[in-house]
């Protein structure tokens, strides 16, 4: 009844003219002036009414992923409306975030030891094929994919490039040293191989908080690892986040660009906004930094091109979860985040020492500290798995 009396008011309301039609519409999408007419925003507000109360039904099952289905669907209603960003992408990347939080919320009716088995299962399938990768007798990626395996390094997995794999990896590594430290040592080769800081370092606190070893007596083995993992990585591959300033560069203009939304650092610059907005600023901006030499794939000539703030990289992700949520949903998604964290601590704080919660624990802090220095959910397997393994969490400490 509500939302029917919602839904005339605001057919009225577009039919009078009473709601902004064409909003501030920027040059790109003036040819979407006359779908906006008023069929338009009738679909619009109809969606979002349907995603607004969809999150209602899931805030009933989860307070924070409900609140943030509502947010993510009236940013997009704000974006095509007043804004005028074109319907269709907004609403694509608005239905997957509502897709993969039902997904989280879905997860926490799973079997966590079943499900435990499975990700480690699928995990040792990859590490398994990496060999046959490696000698160039994979029967399969080395005929479909030859050119992205040699680009992307031999040890790719089933997970189509090195850095995704020893992410997964990482995830699955608290889970197996809850079931079996022999299991811990195939799963952690291919990660120390990579040399890959933020997989490393988010592996061994994930086994830290699994096994618990925050107590007095295990200190001396937890600053045993950080050390080791400092020097080998310091001597094999040293972290390059300030580098050549381009990780920086990403993150400082993201909130640059952030800011010239129409009033973005409330409401964003809407759903899957950032491969659109940033790309086009960093395109079309005159950064005054010359050129730089780059190699075409295709003919292995090196040509001269426009040099960016991120050298030759055009980033179409910040390579950040977080900043890319603050990007395109203004920081008011802090909000939501930091008031699930919080709820999620306190939960945790009251639970009591428990096998299957410690590893979930674990496997879940590798996962957010994946989603502060990559991109998860822009590959379907590390976000499944990884909203899995925090659904499972939550649902453990939620009993």
């Amino acid at each position: 009844m509500v939302v029917g009396i919602l839904l005339i008011g605001v057919h009225f309301l577009v039919w009078w003219g009473v709601l902004p039609q064409e909003g501030r519409t920027p040059q790109e999408s003036v040819g979407l002036i006359t779908f906006l007419g008023v069929r338009g925003p009738r679909e619009v507000w109809t969606l979002t009414l349907i995603l607004v109360g969809f999150g209602a039904w899931v805030a009933t099952k989860s307070l924070w992923a409900g609140a943030l289905i509502a947010w993510i669907s009236l940013m997009s209603a704000y974006q095509i409306l007043w804004v005028g960003r074109p319907f269709v992408f907004i609403f694509y990347d608005t239905f997957y975030a509502v897709a993969l939080i039902s997904f989280f919320v879905f997860s926490k009716r799973l079997h966590a030891e079943m499900m435990a088995r499975v990700l480690l299962f699928i995990a040792l399938i990859n590490v398994f094929w990496l060999p046959l990768q490696h000698w160039e007798i994979d029967p399969i990626w080395h005929q479909i994919r030859p050119e992205e395996l040699k680009h992307n390094w031999r040890f790719t997995g089933w997970l189509d490039n090195n850095t995704n794999l020893v992410h997964y990896l990482a995830m699955t590594i608290p889970l197996a040293s809850v079931l079996s430290w022999w299991l811990v040592i195939p799963l952690a080769i291919p990660v120390l191989l990579a040399t890959k800081t933020l997989p490393i370092v988010a592996g061994i606190i994930g086994v830290i908080v699994a096994k618990r070893w925050w107590a007095k007596r295990f200190r001396p083995i937890v600053l045993a690892l950080f050390g080791l993992a400092a020097l080998y990585i310091g001597i094999l591959d040293p972290p390059r986040f300030s580098g050549d300033g381009v990780r920086l560069a990403v993150f400082r203009d993201s909130l640059k660009v952030q800011a010239q939304c129409p009033n973005g650092l409330v409401f964003g610059c809407g759903p899957g906004s950032f491969k659109q907005v940033f790309v086009r600023w960093l395109i079309k901006t005159d950064h005054n930094l010359g050129t730089a030499s780059v190699r075409n794939r295709q003919t292995g000539k090196h040509v001269q091109q426009k040099r960016f703030p991120t050298h030759t990289e055009i980033y179409h992700h910040p390579s950040s979860e977080l900043l890319k949520a603050v990007f395109e949903l203004g920081w008011p998604v802090l909000f939501i985040i930091t008031g699930w964290l919080m709820w999620m601590c306190r939960k945790i704080a009251r639970k009591k020492s428990e096998k299957w919660t410690n590893a979930y624990m674990g496997a879940s802090v590798v996962f957010m500290v994946t989603m502060l220095g990559y991109q998860p959910f822009a590959v379907a397997p590390l976000a499944v798995s990884g909203l899995m393994v925090l659904g499972i969490l939550e649902g453990r400490i939620g009993k």
